[in-house]
């Protein structure tokens, strides 16, 4: 089924093999630890044959593959090569928008996203060739290795009660946000940044696909997992999503076959997103500690160059990003990561991106006995990152080894940064959903960030290996100090240009009421006063 358009969920059984994937690790209890076997998806080439290149204007491009010589070494190298630009399939004027918010907000000129793409060659070319070839072309700045793919951060029954994640103490408190405040994320876009889901999922809503088909070598557990957490369906039977009334639910593949491309899945993300909308970026990429053939090391995509520049632009053009902080086991704050790597360090307070970094704790009652809120061995910490969630024992859809008929699958063990990630998005739905209905706008990415960790339960265990808090959404809501529309009932229906009066005043004891005669009192009190907390409501 072509999915460039919204899906259509069917009930269809489609199962693919229990795999390592995203920043996650997902596997079944053994012996009480968080050791979990890798399963092999499809087979990738064991060199990757893809070249990243940078020009110095777009016309570059256009001779970057042509050779003049028949049958020469450059015809061997360039042989059945294909290019592809990093913002392909994004408007040259979107992309100038993009661009020119994200000057105006950060004060620096971005390396331009267009001015960067991918060269696929034939497996078993000589790579340090090829690239010595393509640097002799005329307006080419770079040729570098491009990153393969990495391995990811009937009515069934109701798994809800198991949902530990989404209660008050023990998670981020969302259920008291459903029934206190009547939040579900309704309002509220979402996209997930990654590989692949499952589009014929019984308890997935509508999801619309951005780009191009999603293709993984992974299988698509992994993002029919993350989906699941944020905005599974509320029907009283699997599970529930954090944000269940999110009518706007995308996805952002990072693969289709050629080429892994998280700057592009970003840009693309930004180009069609409505300001506020969270993004999640269930991805993590190898830095100077991994060895390869592991998560060992991996770190933050902000690592790369060019998706650190798409998060900061995503981040300057509405977006509340949220990234998992990758399953290496790093300290961020060790002095590797301000050395090299071209003088890119994302990980000093300076160069802060804006996006909400997640790491994994443990859960209340852990399945491998971990400690509740203290740091899982495999996630990275440091003081870039922000919140945690938690990193094991996540019951949501997918994977079948809880429960598997008729085309809906579910798991009691999603872990990982990358459940921890979606935890936390969620909850950044709701705070979204409230700030949109009671501020008459969406919060930035750095409001939502501050607000997440002024709330919730302290971290426990190793306060040195910092992963923050587990966040808490009305904790949360109630450190927020924003000032609201200006307050005027015209007509005393409670409303005051559209806003709900009673949403307002929830976290004084006084929901439900309302100012009848417009005189700006309710029930005796001024609104004046209640509204203090946020400074003086301007003409």
């Amino acid at each position: 089924m072509p999915r460039d358009s919204v899906r259509t969920n069917r009930p269809t059984l489609r199962i693919a093999s229990m795999v390592l994937l995203g920043a996650c690790i997902i596997g079944l209890p053994v012996g009480g630890s968080n050791a979990n076997a890798q399963v092999p998806g499809a087979e990738l080439p064991d060199e990757w044959p893809v070249l990243h290149v940078r020009v110095a204007q777009q016309s570059d491009f256009e001779n970057l593959l042509q050779v003049p010589e028949q049958g020469g070494l450059g015809a061997q190298l360039l042989a059945g090569a294909v290019f592809e630009a990093t913002t392909a399939g994004i408007p040259d004027a979107s992309m100038e928008r993009i661009l020119q918010r994200t000057r105006e907000a950060t004060g620096r000129e971005l390396l331009d996203p267009r001015l960067e793409g991918q060269v696929r060659l034939q497996p078993g070319v000589d790579l340090e060739a090829a690239s010595a070839l393509l640097r002799t072309r005329p307006g080419v700045l770079e040729v570098s290795r491009a990153p393969r793919p990495v391995s990811p951060p009937v009515n069934p029954p109701n798994y809800q009660p198991n949902q530990s994640y989404q209660n008050s103490g023990g998670g981020v408190g969302a259920e008291r946000a459903w029934s206190e405040l009547g939040l579900s994320g309704a309002g509220v876009a979402v996209c997930d940044v990654e590989y692949d889901f499952n589009e014929e999922h019984c308890d997935l809503p509508e999801v619309q696909v951005l780009g191009f088909e999603p293709v993984s070598p992974f299988g698509d557990n992994h993002g029919t997992a993350v989906l699941g957490q944020m905005v599974s369906l509320d029907n009283d039977s699997g599970t529930k999503g954090t944000g269940h009334g999110s009518t706007e639910v995308f996805f952002s593949p990072t693969y289709n076959g050629m080429s892994y491309n998280v700057a592009g899945a970003i840009y693309r993300a930004i180009d069609a997103l409505p300001e506020g909308a969270v993004l999640v970026l269930e991805v993590h990429t190898p830095g100077p500690n991994s060895p390869g053939g592991s998560q060992v090391g991996y770190v933050p995509n902000e690592w790369r160059l060019s998706d650190y520049n798409a998060t900061v632009a995503a981040v300057s053009n509405g977006l509340v990003v949220v990234a998992a902080a990758g399953n290496g086991g790093e300290n961020l704050d060790d002095p590797i990561y301000s050395t090299d790597n071209g003088g890119h360090w994302p990980f000093l307070p300076e160069n802060d991106s804006g996006a909400i970094l997640v790491g994994a704790g443990g859960a209340p009652a852990s399945c491998y006995g971990n400690t509740f809120r203290g740091r899982l061995g495999f996630s990275n910490y440091g003081q870039r990152v922000n919140v945690q969630g938690h990193g094991e024992c996540v019951y949501t859809t997918g994977y079948a080894d809880l429960f598997d008929e008729a085309g809906c699958d579910y798991t009691a063990y999603f872990s990982g940064t990358s459940s921890a990630t979606p935890i936390v998005a969620g909850a950044c739905m709701l705070i979204q959903e409230y700030a949109q209905d009671t501020f008459g706008r969406p919060l930035t990415s750095w409001e939502m960030r501050e607000a997440l960790m002024a709330s919730g339960n302290a971290q426990a265990g190793n306060a040195s290996e910092h992963i923050g808090p587990l966040p808490d959404v009305l904790e949360a809501i109630a450190a927020l100090d924003i000032a609201p529309p200006c307050i005027a009932d015209i007509n005393g229906d409670g409303l005051v240009d559209g806003i709900d009066l009673s949403r307002i005043l929830g976290f004084w004891g006084r929901s439900g009421e309302a100012d009848i005669d417009g005189s700006g009192v309710t029930d005796g009190t001024d609104l004046s006063i209640v509204l203090g907390a946020w400074g003086a409501c301007a003409e």
